[in-house]
């Protein structure tokens, strides 16, 4: 077992039986999450009034925890540069690094790439992938900030596709980690732009075929329910016909 290398349940047995009763580890990599937006609440507050209840800070917890991280909730802010700014600072110590959701963009209350592109460091924004093109990676005051779209459709999709590697590479893994794909049969067609990555939700079949979710809009939040995967279009692919290879990622190998 070398440096860098993710322990799991079935190292255990070899380690232990080679005399192992104790590793060196890395401390457990600190996550700093952060919701932004005017409507977002954590819960519902009233039956009047609008508000869209936060769907984002659950299941991005519950990954940071699959993959060995501690999550330091760093609340809701609304789209306020100035409160943005307070609440990071308030908290910088405390955190390794720094996940935000929602003000990626670059619209007027996007404040978030605004205050990388302002005062700190950016290193990517705008990939062109669906969904997700808003992401924003960057580094404010020493810390790395990943900024993820609002939409929790494609926040979630990013983070499986950016933050299991980069998070990894900052927690202490020696290599880029890569999920498990494979090429199975597609039962579906689809046209799609050149130039850019898609995901699509989607779903393995008992017959061994892949169905993806009939609505792509990312507000559509039981797609992440009904499939158990993603299809990944590359940028050159234009066109998809029925039996057509393509490449299938279980979101089981981003555990």
């Amino acid at each position: 077992f070398q440096k860098g290398y993710s322990i799991n349940e079935t190292d255990m047995p070899s380690l232990i039986a080679s005399g192992n009763s104790r590793l060196a580890t890395f401390e457990r990599l600190r996550v700093g999450l952060l919701k932004t937006g005017n409507e977002i609440k954590e819960k519902s507050i009233s039956k009047s009034g609008s508000f869209v209840i936060d769907s984002n800070g659950a299941p991005l917890t519950a990954l940071f925890k699959r993959w060995g991280y501690e999550t330091i909730s760093l609340g809701n802010v609304s789209d306020n540069l100035e409160e943005i700014k307070k609440r990071l600072s308030e908290n910088l110590e405390g955190v390794d690094v720094i996940v935000t959701t929602g003000g990626a963009s670059s619209g007027n209350e996007d404040f978030v790439s605004k205050l990388l592109l302002l005062e700190g460091e950016v290193y990517a924004w705008k990939i062109a992938i669906k969904p997700g093109r808003p992401i924003i990676f960057g580094r404010w005051k020493g810390k790395y900030i990943f900024g993820l779209p609002g939409n929790p459709v494609a926040a979630f999709v990013c983070t499986l596709i950016f933050l299991r590697s980069s998070l990894g590479r900052v927690a202490g893994e020696k290599s880029w980690f890569e999920p498990s794909a494979f090429k199975v049969d597609s039962a579906f067609g689809k046209t799609k732009k050149a130039g850019r990555t898609e995901f699509l939700r989607a779903r393995l079949e008992k017959d061994n075929t892949v169905s993806i979710f009939p609505y792509e809009g990312s507000g559509r939040l039981t797609s992440l329910a009904w499939s158990n995967g993603l299809v990944r279009l590359g940028d050159e692919i234009t066109t998809v016909e029925v039996g057509d290879k393509i490449t299938f990622i279980p979101y089981s190998s981003f555990y």
